[in-house]
């Protein structure tokens, strides 16, 4: 899903017109994640109030990462990729982006113990 997100992220900033049958396309795959996850966890909801503020507390890093993943997507992809007669190298910014979050999600497999 966050994957997902910095995907639309990045063709928001660099489209030049927005389509919106891909934007249509990226609501109905997250439409899809959500019920994926929703069918995943089902039956093991929280059923009071302690529990529901848990799960919200555990959710705030998840927001701030995804916050900082989009912010280094508007700024690592720049709009122009010739400045001063110089390129920047939009691709080795996407793989390694990429290859972060790959990493990352290998690594919390490690650490969640």
């Amino acid at each position: 899903m966050i994957f997902l997100i910095l995907l639309v992220t990045f063709y928001l900033s660099h489209a030049s017109v927005v389509d919106p049958l891909v934007l249509a396309g990226a609501a109905g795959s997250s439409v899809l994640c959500l019920g994926a996850l929703a069918v995943s966890v089902r039956g093991r909801l929280p059923n009071d109030r302690a529990s529901w503020i848990q799960l919200g507390a555990e959710a705030i890093p998840v927001g701030l990462v995804t916050a900082l993943l989009v912010a280094f997507v508007v700024g690592l992809f720049p709009e122009r990729v010739v400045v001063d007669g110089m390129i920047i190298n939009v691709y080795a910014h996407w793989l390694g982006l990429v290859g972060g979050v790959v990493v990352s999600a290998g690594l919390e497999r490690i650490v969640a113990d």
